[in-house]
């Protein structure tokens, strides 16, 4: 008998041991694919803001500029970016950002801003896809106006947002 209750005692501890080495084995694979998910964002990040300062290295030329020109923004999101605007008048002057395209209304921006001459502004621009009446896939072409003070067009630049569920 005493045999018996021997070989009940190490299968049960060998149960035991199968249990928590497949729980230690799930929390383990779990806890890996939150770091790989994780390093996956801060990398992204990490090349998008990369991206955005070596293209701002180009903009010594340009009046208006955009950087990440397509962009793609899930339904009823918003994501945040610059336009940046050169003086190149020899004076100071006002700018004002002025959206065009059917999707005009989903942006956001700032109040015309004074630029002096020779000086970079960086207008921040917000772009909200509303949650109804956007369809995932579809693609909305913008044009981004710089307006002069007296409304004269001082620079544009075309932006493409992908809509995505």
């Amino acid at each position: 008998m005493k045999n018996k209750k021997g070989a009940m005692e190490l299968s049960m501890t060998t149960i035991i041991i199968i249990i928590l080495g497949v729980t230690l084995l799930t929390l383990g694979i779990m806890w890996i694919k939150g770091l790989g998910t994780q390093l996956i964002d801060t990398t992204d990040s990490a090349f998008g803001i990369s991206q955005d300062e070596i293209s701002r290295l180009g903009l010594r030329d340009q009046k208006v500029y955009v950087p990440q020109v397509n962009k793609e923004i899930s339904i009823g999101e918003n994501e945040k970016f610059t336009v940046y605007v050169q003086n190149f008048l020899g004076v100071s002057e006002t700018f004002s950002i002025n959206i065009q395209g059917n999707a005009k209304d989903w942006f956001q921006t700032v109040q015309p801003t004074e630029v002096p001459s020779g000086e970079t502004f960086g207008f921040p621009v917000v772009v909200n896809v509303p949650s109804t009446g956007s369809a995932a896939g579809s693609i909305e072409i913008v044009t981004i106006r710089v307006l002069k003070s007296n409304g004269e067009l001082y620079g544009q630049e075309a932006i493409t947002i992908e809509v995505t569920e």
